[in-house]
């Protein structure tokens, strides 16, 4: 919500975490959903997210949170990618111009 977030229009998000509490994630996810230009992605990569455990059993593990976001956005949405704070990881071209498919 600052004069800093950066313009979303036609980019692919990459989101990944470590040592965050699931309903933390979750509020932060809700707070980029309701942003003025978020409907302007084309899509979303979670990453891993290391350490990211419930403070509380109804918070919800990572998964669910993730799941519940991607439902309530009409974008494609891949999850469990290995990128992140993890030892084996994927390169990815940060800033080119890529192609998104998820399916099932």
């Amino acid at each position: 919500g600052t004069p800093y977030f950066p313009n979303l229009k036609n980019k692919i998000l990459l989101i990944e975490d470590v040592g965050e509490k699931t309903y933390h994630i979750d509020l932060m996810l809700e707070q980029l959903r309701q942003q003025k230009n978020f409907n302007d992605i084309q899509g979303i990569i979670f990453g891993e997210f290391l350490n990211c455990e419930p403070s509380d059993e109804t918070d919800g593990t990572i998964d669910e949170i993730i799941q519940n976001f991607a439902k309530k956005i009409d974008k494609p949405v891949v999850y469990h990618f290995p990128y992140g704070h993890i030892k084996e990881r994927v390169l990815l071209p940060i800033g080119q111009k890529i192609k998104i498919v998820a399916n099932e």
